[in-house]
């Protein structure tokens, strides 16, 4: 049993150091930050067996996470992400198409870069837009793709108008997938309702692994 006088302590578990924190809190808490930290935070008098089953029973969320964590939270400046993968941006005006190489993405300029960005978002979204329409009675009047600071994406459910982030194209593919079917999801169900998620999970059964990908920043 833990004692009351303990508030913070570290733990190994597998490849993993974790603090533990004691609260007075009904339910234990697992949290990953951007720069890998892990924390815990535990009932008072949870017990040592109570905590490693409760780890071996997230065992594989918390894999899953951390992994996410190393590919995207350590990118340097002069990187830019595409479906997932990093590489380095060049500027060079010599070039007339854009090209991958060894990790570099070479771009006449930064409007030949951003155009690029602008086919490609319209080319896979429309793809999985119209791979998931067909489950949906009501169909999308219009998409449109945007900056957008705090959102991946919106419906507008009534005019079936869909806004998608042009950010999204920093993602990969199934993560792409995911915002695009949980915005046509909104067509059906205007919030976020329990029978939204069930008709979510019915239609992607990985979403919540998918949705991982977002939660890393």
């Amino acid at each position: 049993m833990a004692n009351k006088g303990y508030s913070i302590k570290e733990i190994k578990y597998k490849k993993f150091n974790i603090t533990i924190q004691y609260k007075k809190v009904k339910y234990i808490r697992l949290k990953i930050d951007k720069n890998l930290c892990i924390r815990l935070v535990i009932p008072l008098f949870c017990s040592k067996k109570d905590l490693i089953f409760f780890l071996d029973k997230h065992s594989e969320w918390l894999n899953e996470k951390y992994e996410l964590l190393s590919k995207y939270s350590h990118k340097n400046d002069d990187e830019i992400l595409f479906l997932g993968k990093s590489y380095k941006l060049i500027f060079d005006e010599n070039i007339e198409k854009i090209r991958f190489e060894k990790g570099l993405l070479i771009s006449k300029n930064k409007s030949q870069y951003e155009e690029f960005m602008k086919k490609n978002a319209f080319k896979i979204f429309s793809f999985y837009i119209k791979k998931w329409q067909k489950f949906f009675d009501k169909k999308i009047q219009r998409l449109s793709i945007k900056p957008m600071k705090t959102r991946w994406g919106s419906c507008n459910s009534s005019k079936a108008y869909i806004n998608l982030n042009i950010n999204l194209m920093q993602k990969s593919l199934k993560g792409i997938e995911y915002v695009v079917l949980h915005e046509l999801t909104h067509l059906k169900f205007a919030n976020h309702s329990k029978e939204f998620y069930k008709e979510l999970e019915n239609l992607m059964p990985d979403f919540r692994i998918r949705e991982l990908e977002f939660k890393i920043h």
